[in-house]
């Protein structure tokens, strides 16, 4: 019997395609290359909105070269979208981040695609709502011993100048992943503004 008889045999045409259904579903879950990671309706939609925002901006940047004349107080108004918070982890523990804490947090940069950008660890914020750092604005509410996903989007409007260099970096939307190691509430009253809503 050849190969080609072989491959005709309806058993051996059932086991291929199972180990292609494992393999490419089952087989390392976690790997953010993986065939189920690819075909994830999150993934493809986050992509998806992602080549808008990237063909919206070569658009603009193209109209703008053809109509130089145009003022800047003549431009429509470009929409901004707002940097959103995930909690993957609530954390066992009762302690929250409140404004004016001093927390110790690790956090990790990936890509849109699940790559690691960059890693920093046993970092101390302050964590207040009126800051430009973007981890120190955004990790209040979050718990100790919990993981809060950070979503920059890559049209997001931001004066946090870490944040701007890693959307730099990846040329589009990323995340911050932050684990909250430890809460420290003692200086918390003369640390958060007064007007800080509480």
């Amino acid at each position: 019997m050849n190969i080609f008889q072989l491959l005709q045999n309806p058993l051996v045409k059932i086991i291929g395609i199972a180990a292609v259904l494992y393999f490419g579903l089952l087989y390392k879950n976690d790997d953010p290359e993986s065939l189920k990671t690819r075909l994830d309706p999150n993934r493809i939609k986050s992509e998806i909105d992602e080549a808008k925002q990237k063909g919206q901006f070569i658009l603009t940047n193209l109209n703008d070269a053809k109509n130089p004349q145009i003022s800047a107080a003549q431009k429509p108004t470009e929409k901004k979208d707002e940097i959103s918070i995930n909690d993957l982890i609530l954390g066992n523990s009762h302690e929250m981040v409140k404004c004016g804490e001093e927390v110790l947090l690790d956090y990790v940069i990936y890509d849109i695609n699940g790559h690691k950008i960059d890693q920093k660890n046993d970092v101390t914020l302050i964590a207040n709502s009126a800051s430009e750092n973007s981890i120190a604005k955004y990790i209040i509410g979050a718990r100790k011993s919990g993981i809060r996903e950070i979503h920059v989007p890559y049209n997001a409007e931001t004066k946090d100048e870490e944040t701007i260099n890693y959307r730099k970096i990846v040329a589009a939307s990323f995340k911050y992943q932050v684990t909250i190691k430890n809460i420290n509430s003692a200086l918390a009253a003369q640390n958060c503004p007064e007007n800080e809503k509480k």
